[in-house]
């Protein structure tokens, strides 16, 4: 099934907010099979990927990690839109 929203989160070294970003987007209504969260890391220098590990290895939301070597937000979420399976790119 193709889920209807894709929620992409560019991130560059703001893992302390990435956390609670993500567990907002769980805490929502739709239910798990019509969205998927994709986190963009954008060259980041802490720790970002640990964070979204952390939610893929005890979570049932889909969360893909992408890691983006070229620092700026158009390169960002455009590899996140690239990658999307939803109808509808939230940012």
């Amino acid at each position: 099934m193709v889920n209807n929203i894709s929620v992409i989160i560019p991130t560059h070294n703001r893992c302390k907010y990435l956390h609670e970003t993500i567990l907002s987007l769980q805490k929502q209504n739709l239910p798990i099979d019509e969205y998927e969260i994709i986190v963009v890391d954008n060259a980041s220098e802490d720790n970002t990927k640990q964070v979204v590990e952390e939610f893929i290895n005890h979570n049932s939301v889909k969360i893909k990690y992408i890691y983006e070597p070229n620092i700026g937000a158009h390169y960002a979420r455009h590899r996140g839109a690239k990658i999307a399976k939803g109808e509808i790119l939230a940012y």
